[in-house]
């Protein structure tokens, strides 16, 4: 039987599931969490192991079996990592606002849990700039009607590789399913401050494909849009297109 058929309770990681309650608030470098939690569920049919990315550093804190799940303790700056056991590839990472995160075969995509902050409920929805301690994080071009957003130091040539990128995601998007994206205001966004911008489109800048613009730090080279409304994030290699 397909394990993806039945149905697992939901599995705690040792040692990590359970922060301490003198810890309710967390801070690292500048940054301020309350506790929250993940749940990791894998849809694959191959095991995956997550790791704690730490200081440049990382740290295997458990395995997922096919069709199973795993909830974490963290805080919205602890950052994740999801690889293939097999070979070791990198099929997403993910930091922010408590979520459920899906592992699928080529990525995975993220949904937030019932009760999480919207950035909208933070700031004014029509903003074009918000204060980081890195400097403006602002809206800087868009495509198809939708917004790209990156910090004011990162190079206008990353702004618009990503534009290309996005572009290349959308090319082929029936009318229809992209009116419905249309209708949840997705956004997209480069983080990070050192951009590396190549000539293939399939490793273009780091970004973010979200519904909402205040959203939690995905990095990854190999990015493409989802045409599922329930995922607000999805990780793909666009060279499998």
């Amino acid at each position: 039987m397909n394990a993806m058929k039945t149905a697992k309770p939901l599995q705690t990681m040792s040692g990590v599931h359970k922060l301490s309650p003198h810890e309710d608030v967390g801070f690292y470098k500048g940054k301020k969490s309350k506790r929250t939690f993940h749940i990791f569920v894998n849809t694959l049919e191959e095991p995956v192991d997550l790791y704690y990315f730490y200081d440049g550093g990382e740290t295997l804190r458990g395995s997922i079996e096919p069709g199973s799940n795993l909830y974490v303790g963290t805080y919205i700056f602890h950052q994740w990592k999801v690889k293939r056991r097999g070979d070791g590839a990198l099929l997403g990472l993910y930091a922010g606002q408590s979520a459920i995160v899906t592992i699928h075969k080529r990525g995975c995509s993220a949904t937030y849990n019932a009760g999480t902050v919207d950035w909208r409920d933070v700031g004014d929805a029509n903003c074009t700039s918000l204060s980081t301690p890195f400097g403006p994080y602002a809206l800087r071009t868009s495509v198809h009607g939708m917004e790209i957003w990156a910090l004011q130091c990162v190079s206008d040539a990353a702004v618009e590789r990503l534009k290309e990128l996005v572009d290349c995601m959308l090319e082929s998007c029936p009318v229809g399913v992209l009116q419905r994206m249309l209708k949840h205001h997705p956004s997209f966004g480069i983080f990070g401050r050192d951009n590396v911008v190549s000539g293939e489109c399939g490793y273009s800048a780091a970004c973010l494909c979200s519904c909402a613009r205040w959203s939690p730090w995905i990095r990854s080279c190999k990015a493409r849009a989802t045409h599922d409304l329930r995922f607000q994030i999805a990780i793909y290699d666009l060279r499998s297109i």
